[in-house]
């Protein structure tokens, strides 16, 4: 009888792997190869269940502020991220990207503006269009350096600035071919 209970035991746990590789490879199936995009929307999903369960309303400190003054990633370099903290300091690489990220801005704002101010057709407008296109073009040539170097400074590759091109930039600002 004991040999019959440990059969059926066995026969059980064999039939739950069985049962879980189902679930695994319909969940791959399901699931497959995803864009972060999808994996967000996943993500979001299950947040919003929670939240709707009321998995979040018993956290410790609900209500409270949160001391944030310390970085949790700083490691080694607490001391040196709050010197810099408390005086004020930023890191070259951030602040030359902020540097080349606000002429990127300025730049684009300024075909934006430009498009605007200037619908007229006739050929004066188409020359001075032209002259327009070629200092716009002598902008992203610098800004594109600018980037290049920001690029190698910077510790942080997801954190690339994409070279800008003159096609891209118009099209963004609203003028067509």
């Amino acid at each position: 009888m004991e040999s019959n209970d440990k059969e059926v035991k066995k026969g059980e746990r064999n039939a739950g792997n069985v049962d879980d590789e189902a679930k695994k490879a319909t969940a791959k199936k399901q699931f497959g190869p995803m864009s972060p995009q999808a994996w967000d929307d996943i993500i979001g999903q299950r947040i919003a269940q929670a939240m709707n369960d009321g998995e979040f309303d018993n956290l410790p400190g609900k209500g409270k502020r949160q001391d944030l003054s310390t970085n949790p990633y700083a490691g080694d370099n607490h001391l040196a991220f709050d010197i810099m903290q408390n005086n004020d300091i930023t890191p070259s690489w951030i602040r030359r990207r902020k540097e080349v990220n606000t002429k990127i801005d300025k730049l684009r704002e300024g075909m934006r503006s430009y498009r605007m101010q200037n619908s007229d057709d006739s050929e004066q407008a188409d020359s001075t269009f032209a002259r327009k296109i070629q200092s716009w073009k002598e902008a992203i040539a610098e800004i594109n350096e600018e980037i290049q170097n920001v690029n190698i400074e910077q510790p942080i590759s997801e954190m690339e600035i994409l070279k800008l091109r003159l096609d891209e930039e118009l099209a963004k600002a609203g003028y067509h071919n």
